[in-house]
């Protein structure tokens, strides 16, 4: 698969000190094309609520499992005509069913973490500012420093409408990473 190098990647590079040679401007444009790719998964799925599951298939849980354990003589009449068509086998199914929409309940569950998640935009900043960090070995943030320019300029030319604050820029950072660091999941 052939990565589009955006216009005026080799000009931020520059700006930045980092070679613009052939072999380093496509590094970084698929890494930044990675990240971006993967920050928008993040945004479709926590901005969708996907990480958990959703509450028409708990009420579809429930409503079946309320429906199977009833013992009133409509529910009961009903798994009868249930359990005689089609020769008595399509009982089965409704357990099956049951069973299945439980595990997929409890695969979402645990899929979510009960603390807090890194907002999609902190986590693209937090891994461009790895990636400065790696093309350039410069540790320094600061507001409007040569760190934030590398972050915003890289992301625009990907996402045209994202905007990287620069109040509260490095503090923003240096928390994430203290997070991450924290988890053992830090690159600097």
């Amino acid at each position: 698969m052939e990565i589009v190098v955006p216009e005026g990647l080799k000009t931020t590079l520059s700006e930045a000190g980092i070679d613009t040679d052939h072999a380093t401007i496509e590094r970084v444009s698929a890494r930044m094309h990675r990240l971006v790719v993967e920050h928008r998964n993040r945004e479709f799925r926590f901005g969708r609520g996907l990480a958990k599951a959703s509450q028409e298939l708990r009420d579809l849980y429930m409503a079946l499992a309320t429906w199977l354990r009833s013992n009133s003589g409509e529910c009961v009449f009903e798994q009868t005509l249930l359990n005689n068509y089609d020769g008595g086998e399509n009982f089965k199914p409704a357990y099956r069913l049951l069973v299945a929409i439980q595990d997929v309940i409890n695969q979402r569950e645990a899929e979510w973490s009960a603390h807090r998640q890194e907002a999609s935009t902190t986590t693209l900043m937090l891994e461009m500012y790895y990636l400065y960090v790696e093309l350039t070995g410069e540790y320094g943030l600061s507001d409007g420093g040569p760190a934030y320019r590398f972050v915003s300029e890289c992301v625009k030319l990907y996402i045209s409408d994202f905007v990287v604050k620069k109040k509260g820029f490095a503090d923003l950072l240096r928390k994430a990473d203290a997070r991450r660091k924290k988890q053992g999941n830090a690159r600097c």
